[in-house]
């Protein structure tokens, strides 16, 4: 009956694009009635395998499913009948011009081509945490019909980081099937875009959660050449970012029916014997099985908490935004003999709770505090009002983060374990003594604070401590010997001890902090990998001690300076000691000269960034390294004056240069001889003066692709020769004389490029 029913319907289909009055009503509901009789079907066969599956261990009555299936049958068949009398008046007969259709799948399809109106359909499977979105996906990507579909497939796990250039990546090398060291966004967009000209894909963007609707644009550019029917599924528990991106309707991926959690647990608990005889812990069962995360999240009207503490297997708990004034007894519950409270709970958060004021512990018969005997993580955050609530007896957290409770009174003394500590303005909650197996320490807005006691600490690697207006000491012994990282931030009070050496100090960064800091000794630091000074007034040097040879210092690889006033000098001596990959000098006001020899004293040296020096006037004496590859200036008028000297030229692995700022008599660049014919990436910046771009010296630069211009007011047009043919990307932004000159096909410039596969005008692909 159902292929008669289809091929009565593709006669009909036929005849209303022949003869109007074919009745479209008609042919619609006959769509409907067959589509709904083969989903009946499908039903049919689903629970079929279901009861088949769960036979071996429960006895299932299928009276009431069978009646209910019965129902629906007896709907569609009478829906049928009636349609069938009405073909004769249409004129109607089975087959049309003798073909079979193809048969609908029974599920969205990935290989029958859609409606959309771009080559690609992006399909969303939104559903919450742990619900099956990535194994249905697997389902699909792995599917044999689907892996023939298409020409190339991409799986990328995304989470909650976003990034574009990753994500890329990773489908590029899926599609050409070899690595890319580049991370040039651009150009690695470009060779996507045309890797995939023609080709039909399939790509699995897994776990996504960015809401940026530019972001998405960036990302989906480079996958618009892809042949029709190319299809982009992603997996996301957010509703909003599957409306940001989806061409087809979302697949809402449910929840189990209570009844299917039910039979699934009772398999599991019960074995092959049936459960109804043992009617307590059934009753029991139902009541709490399979609960291990609850979150509940500004319910408004919400003003007190039920017992979880009665939940046996809870591991998960958040409650955010509540209006709750007393988290109380009633919060903990009545444990069955011998449980406690929270017995299974790992990690629990407060969060927002605005009117919160206290939170009791729980004591037993003996005056024990006996709850949160598993618990590893506790986050009590923005909840100004609270003014106790930190449980006893805590033996087993590893973690606790405290931020924005102003009130709360509390000691740390009953979580002797912990291994992180994070505490943000909340100067009431106090410690004689730093635990002494904290790893991770964070300590912010604590406005009394002098100094860290930690005597008993011997291992703390990462210590982050702002917003301390009278801290003065960091520990003089304990954590010298096993630190790793160091972050001050506003702390201006510190005196920095550069008596003591941090020998395993690998990260440092100090920002708008030390005042009275003024020449950074950096032998100190044998094993410092990165240093970032900002905002340290007062800070007028780098340097090492005249004793002792310069390789020590070997490991750095960074070296930024930014915002320091009166600082004037990167020291000959003391740059030697290092071989930073990246040196950037930012808002030195002061700073007149680069370290001597610069060339020879840091041959690593891979990336050179200065920008608003203004008294910067030149490069030192025989230039800047063979290494660099890349280089920026921007906003150095003196240092952009005297360009015809730079000599980069002798920079053979020079690849990317940006230059910001005007060039005096420079009203067309590049100059002649400026630039070295192995650059790949030029960006021009922020000239007023400049008009014209020198056609003959970009074709000196075969190797160029990716030509960036911007906030260049006066530029009028671009070269009459043509660009380098090497070129792949082309921006223009805030150039308002060139604006309609690139329009696409009606431009006058837009013969000139034309040929390049990404043209972007203020931000939007043309």
């Amino acid at each position: 009956m159902k292929v008669d029913v289809f091929l009565m319907l593709n006669d009909a289909e036929e005849k209303q694009i022949k003869k109007p009055s074919c009745s479209k009503e008609w042919v619609n509901e006959l769509k409907d009635a067959a589509y709904h009789a083969q989903d009946l079907l499908d039903e049919i066969v689903t629970d079929a395998s279901r009861y088949n599956y769960l036979e071996a261990g429960l006895k299932i009555s299928p009276n009431k499913a069978s009646n209910l299936m019965e129902s629906k049958l007896e709907e569609i068949l009478h829906r049928l009948e009636f349609l069938a009398k009405q073909r004769d008046l249409l004129g109607l007969k089975e087959g049309g011009g003798g073909e079979r259709p193809s048969q609908k799948l029974p599920t969205t399809s990935l290989v029958e081509e859609s409606g959309c109106s771009d080559n690609i359909s992006v399909i969303p499977i939104v559903g919450m945490g742990g619900v099956g979105k990535t194994t249905l996906a697997q389902l699909v990507y792995n599917n044999k019909m689907v892996i023939q579909n298409f020409d190339v497939r991409a799986w990328v796990c995304v989470s909650q980081e976003f990034d574009v250039l990753r994500i890329t990546k990773t489908v590029l090398e899926a599609v050409t099937s070899s690595t890319s060291d580049s991370d040039d966004l651009d150009l690695l967009q470009v060779r996507l875009n045309k890797s995939l000209v023609g080709r039909k894909f399939l790509i699995v963007l897994d776990d996504v959660w960015n809401e940026n609707y530019l972001d998405w644009e960036d990302l989906l550019t480079p996958l618009k050449s892809g042949a029709y029917g190319s299809r982009l599924i992603l997996t996301t528990r957010n509703e909003s970012v599957a409306s940001i991106v989806r061409t087809v309707p979302t697949y809402h991926l449910k929840q189990l029916t209570d009844e299917d959690c039910w039979l699934l647990f009772a398999k599991h608990a019960f074995g092959n014997r049936e459960s109804g005889g043992y009617p307590e812990l059934e009753l029991i069962g139902h009541a709490t099985f399979n609960i291990v995360s609850v979150q509940i999240h500004n319910c408004k009207y919400c003003f007190s908490l039920p017992p979880f503490g009665k939940l046996p297997s809870l591991k998960y708990l958040s409650i955010v935004g509540l209006d709750v004034v007393t988290i109380g007894t009633d919060f903990y519950g009545t444990t069955a003999s011998g449980n406690k409270p929270f017995g299974s709970l790992e990690t629990l958060r407060f969060k927002n709770m605005l009117q919160l004021q206290e939170w009791l512990p729980f004591t037993d018969d003996n005056g024990d505090s006996v709850a949160f005997p598993r618990l590893h993580r506790l986050c009590i955050e923005n909840c100004p009002n609270l003014t106790k609530g930190l449980p006893d007896g805590l033996f087993s957290l590893k973690a606790l983060v405290i931020d924005k409770c102003q009130m709360l009174v509390a000691s740390l003394t009953s979580a002797p374990a912990i291994h992180q500590l994070k505490l943000q303005y909340c100067q009431k909650v106090l410690w004689n003594e730093l635990p002494p197996q904290v790893l991770k320490c964070s300590i912010s807005g604590y406005d009394a604070l002098e100094s860290l006691p930690m005597d008993n600490n011997h291992c703390l690697e990462k210590l982050e401590i702002s917003d301390c207006s009278s801290f003065l000491l960091l520990p003089s012994s304990g954590i010298a010997d096993t630190l790793k990282s160091l972050g001050v931030k506003n702390c201006g009070k510190l005196l920095f001890p550069m008596h003591q050496c941090y020998a395993s100090l690998e990260t440092l960064c100090i920002r708008k902090s030390c005042d009275s800091l003024v020449s950074f000794q950096l032998d100190l630091f044998p094993k410092l990998n990165h240093l970032d000074i900002h905002g340290c007034q007062n800070l007028q040097s780098l340097s090492v001690s005249n004793q002792g040879p310069l390789q020590h210092l070997a490991s750095l690889r960074s070296l930024e300076i930014s915002n320091c006033s009166n600082f004037v000098n990167l020291s000959q001596r003391g740059v030697a000691s290092t071989q930073p990959g990246l040196l950037r000098v930012d808002n030195c006001i002061n700073l007149k000269a680069l370290p001597e020899q610069m060339h020879t004293l840091l041959p690593s040296l891979g990336t050179l960034s200065i920008c608003f020096c203004p008294e910067l006037e030149s490069f030192p004496d025989g230039g800047l390294p063979s290494s660099l590859n890349s280089l920026e200036i921007f906003f150095c008028d003196k240092l952009i004056a005297r360009r015809r000297g730079w000599g980069l030229q002798g920079l053979p692995s020079l690849r990317s240069f940006c230059i910001r700022g005007k060039c005096e008599n420079g009203e067309s660049f590049p100059e002649r001889a400026l630039l070295p014919s192995s650059l790949t990436s030029l960006e021009i910046w922020n000239n007023p003066l400049l008009k014209s771009l020198d056609a003959n010296e970009l074709q000196n630069l075969p190797a160029l692709k990716k030509l960036g211009i911007g906030c260049c007011p006066n530029l009028q047009s671009l070269p009459e020769e043509d660009l380098p043919t090497s070129l792949s990307f082309l921006s223009v932004k805030k150039c308002p004389l060139l604006r309609t000159r690139c329009l696409r096909e009606k431009g006058e410039d837009w013969p000139k490029i034309a040929h390049i596969p990404i043209i972007k005008i203020d931000e939007k692909v043309i």
